[in-house]
């Protein structure tokens, strides 16, 4: 079977292709800034075991692209529409700012929950915070658990706006802070404690998939965005680094990187760590839950890393921010039961697709994956 570009994954993953079979779970799980060689079968020098199996279980996406930063292809992947149609092709929302992906536009969670489905928001929203209407509980999400704005402190659980100025007030900058951490949009008492954000969506996550009984035939759509490897550059355990090949990341010269962070490169590798060991805790969970051969996982980054922070694009030039291959050109693969059952009654060995693929074809799929219909 032979697909290209746009119509891969509808060509794999369309109703006609697998028939009458149950409704599956859609679980989508995005790490944020994590640029090309920030995952371990793009870069051996970091350590992600558990999402290298998962991809080569799948199917990976070998040109997957989407936006140069993280609100827009939030924006693209919500809508399944380009930024121009929406407005939302500027930079990322700031929390000082009255704006957010416009109510007219249904997202792929009102889709889902129309559609029978029971849907989770975790981690970072950054689609629109000035207005309750605009954050997850309004948008379509039945839970919600985490951070609106673009980051934070990912210990204090803080966030901190950028510095403005006031209308007439010549001179003098401000700036809000506070703690960030809601859950079903009201101030959580995980605020109070220093546990790392990756732990806490993980948790978050696995409570949420094992609140469904083993004879609960109800789908559901989890939306999984982690905070990291997005800076500040935090772990939550040391052993993240000291007990993996993370710890021999030393500084080297690489031509063309000279304002690369070496150290920085060693704590993004912890935190990518701490993130496959949570995607292996959820994948536990889906199994001893009877719910990973009816489950569909997409893992992929919104962006190209920031080379200053420790982050590699390498081969591609550039990162996060512009529009040469390494600031929209990142990892993403599709994963999970539901996929490996689909491949084998077709036939297929997991594979990689050099066709192009964008972060807009990632909502058509899942609507059809979803039997959705108008």
């Amino acid at each position: 079977m032979q697909c290209f570009a746009v119509t891969l994954l509808l060509c794999l993953f369309s109703q006609a292709a697998w028939g009458e079979t149950e409704t599956p779970n859609i679980l989508v799980l995005i790490i944020d800034d994590m640029g090309w060689s920030d995952i371990s079968f793009n870069d051996p020098t970091f350590y992600s075991p558990h999402m290298d199996a998962l991809r080569a279980e799948g199917i990976n996406l070998e040109r997957f692209y989407t936006a140069p930063s993280c609100t827009p292809t939030r924006s693209m992947f919500m809508t399944g529409r380009y930024n121009l149609r929406t407005g939302m092709q500027d930079n990322v929302v700031h929390a000082t700012e009255p704006r957010g992906v416009p109510l007219s536009e249904m997202f792929l969670s009102d889709a889902l929950h129309s559609n029978g489905y029971t849907t989770a928001a975790v981690g970072k929203w950054h689609l629109g915070m000035f207005a309750a209407e605009y954050t997850p509980l309004n948008r379509g999400f039945d839970y919600q658990y985490g951070f609106l704005t673009g980051g934070g402190d990912h210990l204090s659980h803080t966030s901190v706006s950028l510095d403005f100025t006031v209308r007439d007030e010549v001179g003098e900058t401000f700036s809000y802070s506070g703690k960030n951490l809601l859950d079903q949009g009201e101030y959580s008492s995980d605020n109070e404690r220093t546990v790392h954000t990756t732990q806490l969506f993980t948790n978050s996550t696995v409570g949420f998939i094992e609140q469904f009984e083993e004879d609960d035939d109800t789908p559901w759509f989890i939306y999984l965005s982690y905070g990291g490897i997005h800076t500040p550059n935090q772990i939550g355990n040391e052993e993240a680094i000291s007990d993996t090949i993370c710890k021999n990341i030393d500084d080297q010269v690489v031509e063309g990187l000279d304002d690369m962070s070496w150290s920085g490169r060693k704590t993004k590798c912890g935190m990518v760590v701490e993130i496959d060991d949570g995607v292996s805790s959820i994948t536990t969970a889906l199994k001893d839950n009877d719910e990973w051969d009816n489950t569909v996982m997409f893992i992929f980054s919104d962006n190209g890393g920031v080379v200053s922070e420790g982050s590699l694009n390498l081969p591609f030039r550039g990162g996060k921010g512009n529009y040469w291959e390494g600031g929209v050109r990142v990892p993403g693969f599709i994963t999970g039961g539901f996929v490996s059952n689909m491949l084998s009654q077709k036939g297929l060995l997991p594979f990689s697709t050099t066709s192009m693929t964008h972060i807009t074809d990632l909502h058509a799929t899942i609507l059809d994956v979803a039997k959705y219909s108008e």
